[in-house]
């Protein structure tokens, strides 16, 4: 397993939606039940774990609710790969909280999209204007407690055997 330790804005702000989904975004007026798309053997899966201050998971979980997935939704319209991107992500919530008091929130990507971005900020900027997108991710980063760690593994094809 490869874990990487990640810090400057820049790195930050490029893998932080590597992470940005337990339940799964708001549907836009589905017309049948979604297809759940998950990694086939070979594919890449991502986590991405946010530690979040333990007064800041309302305002964590109030960006990933009301301004990421939103964010999200409306780029996959003109987009096709964020509406991949979105229906490949999930957020696992904690049910509590780690040793430093801190709590972990992580992202899965199930698979990864190959060679996409999955920079937030970038996503905001689609979605809203400029000064709107920098307020936004600015609220998101002020949650956290430290920098945000990122494992990635392979989908295998063999059963899981003891």
């Amino acid at each position: 397993m490869n874990i990487v330790r990640f810090a400057g804005l820049n790195t930050i702000a490029l893998f932080s939606l590597i992470a940005c989904a337990s339940q799964p975004p708001p549907a836009v007026a589905p017309t049948s039940a979604p297809t759940l798309i998950r990694a086939q053997p070979g594919d890449t899966v991502y986590l991405i774990e946010h530690y979040v201050r333990p007064e800041g998971r309302e305002q964590f979980e109030q960006f990933v609710d009301q301004v990421l997935w939103p964010a999200l939704q409306q780029t996959a319209g003109a987009n096709a790969v964020r509406g991949r991107i979105l229906r490949q992500t999930r957020l696992l919530r904690p049910l509590a909280p780690n040793t430093d008091d801190s709590y972990t929130y992580t992202f899965v990507l199930d698979p990864a999209v190959p060679g996409e971005s999955y920079n937030v900020l970038d996503i905001l900027r689609e979605a809203y204007s400029e000064e709107e997108a920098l307020q936004h991710y600015g609220r998101f980063t002020e949650s956290w407690a430290h920098d945000f760690t990122s494992r990635i593994f392979v989908q295998t094809g063999e059963p899981f055997v003891r």
